[in-house]
């Protein structure tokens, strides 16, 4: 009850009071006395954990999740209880997707794929299509997720293979929401496919069907009814526009990204969303630099430079230092490239300088020994500010500069 009512108001409190159910219940139902209700205190309190991953201590309470899934397959059996056994191999699934988001690790994301493998066994088209199609969902996920972990192409075409079996049961006409949402997760796979194939053609195609993906779902999932998902998709939908800029039709391309990302705006307020709002944002100020970069008229150039560098000082009111480092460095470092292309048109003196100190602040988090690539990237960016300052300033001082950032970016490239 208080897991069900968890999903209503109180999330927090209300898992906890579940739990602390679940722990005085398993001391009398104990696997040896009373097996099944074992597994059913197990497995609702993985539920509960999985639910409290959502909202604090997310590793802890996803692997907490995971052992109480462990603790119910003892009893659930596919031979036993079929439907207890593939519920649970779900759920467990889920768990191990979720962990694999936080952690990084492929192999729980095949831990997760083998899970949902599991519940197929059972989830049959012809049986169970409901069951069927929300398990071949979570499992064109995990690979999706798996793709990103491993960076492997074919694990994309296993996604897209398995959110293609979701929508023979999810269909527009029957399930438009589940239509809907399945068609975001493969413009998702679609978009990660495009980034990892070499081949341009490939590339181009494979963001083009990411681009239509999402375009069917926001027929469904439209700003007034579905905010934050609404939301969720025009971002992705950005996103994917932004890719397609990096092969075709770069400057048309950022156009309809920027249209997107601020469609997504709307709704991710620092306010109500900061993370998703800092994200956008951040995504909006790379859309805006890039068509800077391909500008030739110098009065445009100056305005998308100066609404890139707008949109990463509103990402850097989210990113902060001490609480999310890493995601302050690279808007950092983002906001460093805008003002450095900025002084290509105007005030290269003081617009060097403040790509200088943005370089300088992402540095503070992006170091040799703990981030390489990031390291070399930024200093290298570091050595062409001073350069480009040394024709304006101080010549001997800023080219001394410049080569000792280039020479530390050698050390990784």
């Amino acid at each position: 009850a208080w897991t069900s009512l968890s999903e209503v108001r109180d999330k927090e409190e209300n898992l906890s009071r579940a739990l602390a159910a679940f722990t005085e219940a398993v001391k009398v139902s104990t696997l040896a006395a009373f097996p099944f209700q074992y597994a059913t205190i197990q497995n609702g309190q993985g539920n509960a954990y999985l639910g409290l991953a959502g909202v604090r201590d997310k590793k802890e309470n996803l692997s907490r999740a995971i052992s109480g899934y462990i603790e119910a397959l003892k009893v659930y059996t596919r031979a036993a209880f079929p439907g207890d056994y593939a519920m649970t191999q779900n759920n467990l699934g889920n768990a191990y997707r979720r962990l694999a988001e936080v952690e990084g690790k492929p192999e729980d994301c095949r831990l997760a794929i083998v899970a949902f493998e599991e519940a197929l066994k059972v989830y049959k088209l012809e049986k169970f299509p409901i069951d069927y199609a929300m398990t071949q969902h979570n499992l064109g996920n995990a690979y999706t997720t798996l793709a990103e972990v491993e960076g492997k192409p074919d694990n994309c075409r296993l996604a897209i293979a398995a959110l293609e079996e979701t929508l023979k049961v999810f269909k527009l006409e029957n399930f438009p929401v589940e239509y809907a949402i399945t068609q975001n997760d493969l413009g998702n796979a679609n978009r990660k496919l495009s980034d990892l194939e070499g081949r341009v053609e490939v590339k181009i195609e494979n963001s083009r069907l990411a681009i239509a993906a999402y375009g069917k779902s926001l027929k469904i999932l439209k700003l007034e009814s579905f905010p934050v998902q609404y939301a969720a998709i025009m971002h992705n939908l950005g996103t994917a526009y932004c890719d397609l800029a990096g092969l075709e039709e770069k400057v048309e391309n950022c156009r309809m990204a920027v249209a997107a990302y601020e469609e997504a705006l709307k709704v991710r307020t620092v306010e109500a969303l900061p993370m998703d709002y800092a994200m956008s944002q951040n995504a909006l100020g790379v859309a805006y630099w890039t068509m800077a970069l391909m500008e030739k008229d110098v009065h445009v150039k100056s305005e998308n430079c100066r609404l890139a560098v707008t949109a990463f000082e509103q990402a850097l009111k989210v990113y902060s230092l001490d609480k999310l480092p890493v995601d302050y460095a690279m808007a950092q470092n983002n906001r460093g490239l805008a003002y450095r292309t900025l002084a290509e048109v105007e005030n290269r003196q003081d617009n060097c300088k403040r790509a200088i100190a943005a370089f300088r602040e992402s540095l503070r988090v992006r170091m040799l020994e703990t981030r390489p690539v990031d390291y070399a990237k930024t200093q290298e960016s570091m050595g062409f500010a001073c350069w480009s300052l040394a024709e304006v300033e101080d010549k001997a001082e800023n080219c001394r500069l410049a080569m000792h950032a280039f020479s530390e970016a050698l050390k990784v490239f």
